[in-house]
């Protein structure tokens, strides 16, 4: 009876499925390694969503870091360049491999079926070669455009808002493959870990610019919603490589409206200017 009474405690005490480690995610989403075990299944990155955006967080950190470190050496355009170089080094180009898989699928096959397979393959086609260029032309653009007194900001956002909105549409949408290793993810997503990301996104938003920035988050949410609707007109849901095309399509986003907004004045910095 003790014995029983003892286990049924410990249940009790044992964490909600949705609540683990946050080292898978941070594993998942970046180059960093904290053991040399391989990548943890997908069940342990299911159980970590809910600190995407944290490691969205400690991604914008790094890359603003970059950006004040090469302002002392560089011109702008230089430090634009370093700036994406190590926004690519440091999450290993694992969104831009997902945004090229996604873009040769979803605009080069006839049936869901050709799409889906498509997505399978290897090698990059051309509509993946032109999605990953634009991306990267684009944040090239948008980065060179923040005035300086908000690049902290801008930098310290995007990287949040596309790993916490796309735990949303994970929670929105289903998966598209009947098996694979999003297929947890997208089920762990729903209330809470969806719930936690919005919250993460709006506070970061509120610390970088003040609640105007709220308007941008939503923004980013809209471009967020379209593609979700329109991957699943073509694919009956989302994959593994959509997912990873949404963060990099959200952060383009946020870079997008906060770089005009700011150069319409319709921003400032709220906490710190970067100065």
């Amino acid at each position: 009876m003790a014995r029983a009474l003892a286990g049924a405690l410990k249940a009790r005490r044992k964490a909600p499925s949705w609540l683990g480690s946050p080292v898978p995610a941070v594993e998942f989403l970046t180059v960093l390694r904290w053991r040399r075990a391989p990548l943890h299944a997908s069940d342990a990155v299911a159980r970590a969503l809910w600190a995407f955006p944290v490691v969205g967080l400690v991604i914008g950190l790094a890359i603003f870091g970059v950006e004040r470190a090469g302002r002392e050496f560089l011109p702008a355009p230089g430090v634009a360049v370093v700036v994406l170089i190590a926004w690519v080094v440091v999450t290993g180009g694992l969104h831009l491999d997902g945004l090229a898989d996604a873009a040769d699928g979803l605009f080069g096959g006839r049936t869901r079926e050709q799409r889906l397979t498509i997505m399978h393959d290897v090698r990059t086609g051309t509509w993946g070669t032109i999605a990953v260029s634009l991306a990267l032309l684009s944040k090239f653009a948008f980065v060179l455009a923040l005035p300086e007194g908000g690049r902290f900001g801008a930098l310290l956002l995007a990287p949040v808002v596309g790993r916490g909105l796309v735990v949303g549409a994970m929670a929105a949408a289903p998966y598209a493959r009947p098996d694979g290793f999003g297929r947890d993810l997208h089920r762990t997503a729903r209330w809470a870990p969806a719930l936690l990301a919005g919250a993460a996104v709006l506070g970061t938003a509120v610390f970088a610019f003040g609640p105007g920035t709220i308007i941008a988050a939503l923004a980013a949410a809209v471009v967020t919603a379209a593609v979700v609707v329109y991957a699943q007109r073509r694919l009956g849901g989302l994959t593994g490589d959509v997912d990873g095309a949404l963060i990099e399509v959200t952060e383009i986003a946020t870079l997008l409206a906060i770089s005009a907004a700011l150069e319409r004045d319709w921003l400032s910095a709220y906490v710190w200017d970067g100065g």
